[in-house]
C-alpha cells in the first residue's frame, strides 16, 4: 500500500468572504429553522397542488436533476435567494423547500420564519 500523500487536496483553494450580504446575516439558522418532513410524507407534498415546492440549490445543481414540478429559483448564488423568496409572497400556496445537504434549507427556512409575510405560507 502506498504511503499517504502529505497534501490531501493539492489543488484546493480557500478564501474568506464577507458574510454581511449573504442570507446568513438575514436569518438565524442555529435557533430558528423550519419543520422537518419525514421521507414517507415527501411524496404527498410533491403531489399537493396547494404546495409550492422550491429547490433551494443553485442553477448548476438544479440542472443536474430535481423533483418534477419543483420551482427552480434560477439563482447563480445563494445570496440571490431572499429576493426570490420575497417574490413568492404573492403566491397563495404553502411553501416547501429542499436542498441536498441541509445548509441552504436551514438558512432559507429560517429566513422565511423571520418574515411574517412569508411565514404564514410555511407550515
Amino acid at each position: 500500500m502506498p504511503a499517504p500523500s502529505p497534501v490531501s487536496f493539492p489543488n484546493e483553494l480557500s478564501c474568506c468572504k464577507d458574510d454581511t450580504k449573504s442570507i446568513t446575516s438575514l436569518c438565524d439558522p442555529i435557533n430558528i429553522v423550519g419543520k422537518y418532513v419525514e421521507p414517507s410524507k415527501w411524496n404527498d407534498i410533491l403531489l399537493d397542488p396547494d404546495v409550492l415546492v422550491i429547490d433551494t440549490r443553485n442553477k448548476y445543481e438544479v440542472e443536474l436533476g430535481s423533483f418534477k414540478n419543483a420551482v427552480n429559483p434560477e439563482t447563480e448564488s445563494f445570496r440571490e435567494f431572499p429576493a426570490f423568496l420575497l417574490d413568492q409572497e404573492k403566491s397563495k400556496k404553502k411553501i416547501a423547500m429542499f436542498c441536498t445537504g441541509g445548509i441552504r434549507c436551514e438558512k432559507s427556512t429560517s429566513y422565511v420564519k423571520l418574515h411574517p409575510e412569508l411565514s404564514e405560507k410555511f407550515d
